[in-house]
């Protein structure tokens, strides 16, 4: 349950920044390389006739096509689709806490975990031999076009009726996700909705999500040297031992709040300390997630952090959970 602290989406646009240095040709200036995460949206629905709206259906294909605005003067400019599991230098590759990395936090997504658990894993299929972009240096545009299946890369739909069946709680969550979403999109979520009076049951609506990755290097001059600091004793080691624990109950119902407290023990230096005391001085961090559900899918669970050591699980699946 213990892992190092880390730091750090939502998009209908979002952006993203990698820190890199290299020194420029001259020997009075140096390169930085920029990322910025951008995560784009599409809403596929069928009206209660049964007819996909758009032309937009499951297996179908969608022509991307997206104008952002970087700055000027900069080189090296591409855009590749994120891939979550990419190595640093590798296509695809976004490192969520670099200094030169920029992307829209939100409710749901503040490190890399989170990103991809709300929304990377419900991404369309991005065909990478289709990407293209087009940047000018003088005005700072950039265009970015390509072509994306209609199915979700991994398998697992975003199914919006499903979230919505949880209530008002589960309307807030998809709010949230949305990052505050257009009216018309609002009006259409309503179809979904069984509590709204324009609810019908034959009407169906799924999430894709399409991020991407921009990578651009800007020269700089090289920063003034002043006089040499003095060097700062290294801290001390402590001993920091622990058990982990959280306590939630084994049984709980669909859509309703579960609590999970962290009851971890911490010895620090061979006397006991509070999971408070160790996580606000920051000597560990901890995390509220799921490990595994019904079938190997982490998909139906929504996740809220109260404090450093308590949160709430909704579950809206049935099965057995690993949390």
């Amino acid at each position: 349950m213990m892992r190092k602290g880390i730091r750090g989406i939502f998009i209908l646009l979002v952006v993203l920044l990698v820190s890199g240095h290299a020194w420029g040709e001259e020997e009075d200036t140096m390169w930085i390389m920029h990322q910025r995460l951008d995560t784009g949206v599409t809403f596929l629905w069928k009206n209660s006739q049964g007819e996909w709206q758009q032309n937009l259906y499951p297996g179908g294909s969608l022509s991307l096509s997206t104008l952002f605005y970087i700055g000027k003067d900069y080189v090296d400019v591409e855009v590749v689709p994120y891939h979550r599991q990419a190595n640093p230098g590798e296509p695809g590759y976004f490192d969520f806490s670099g200094e030169t990395s920029y992307w829209n936090q939100t409710a749901l997504a503040w490190d890399k975990i989170s990103y991809d658990y709300h929304y990377d894993q419900f991404s369309g299929i991005i065909q990478g031999s289709t990407c293209h972009t087009a940047y000018n240096p003088q005005e700072g545009s950039l265009l970015f076009t390509a072509t994306m299946t209609l199915l979700p890369r991994e398998g697992v739909w975003y199914n919006i009726k499903e979230q919505l069946m949880l209530g008002q709680e589960g309307k807030d969550y998809l709010l949230a996700l949305l990052d505050n979403p257009t009216s018309d999109i609002i009006e259409k979520m309503n179809l979904l909705d069984p509590r709204e009076e324009t609810y019908n049951p034959n009407v169906e609506g799924y999430l894709l999500f399409h991020p991407v990755v921009i990578t651009y290097w800007e020269e700089v001059p090289l920063p003034e040297e002043g006089p040499p600091e003095e060097e700062e004793p290294l801290p001390e080691e402590r001993d920091l031992s622990f058990t982990p624990s959280l306590e939630i109950p084994e049984v709980t119902y669909l859509g309703h709040p579960t609590p999970a407290i962290d009851r971890t023990s911490f010895y620090l230096e061979g006397l006991p300390v509070t999971a408070t005391q160790v996580y606000g001085e920051g000597l560990a961090s901890n995390g509220f997630g799921v490990l595994s559900g019904p079938g190997g899918s982490t998909q139906g669970v929504s996740i809220r952090r109260n404090s450093s050591t308590r949160g709430e699980y909704t579950f809206s699946r049935v099965g057995l959970y690993q949390t």
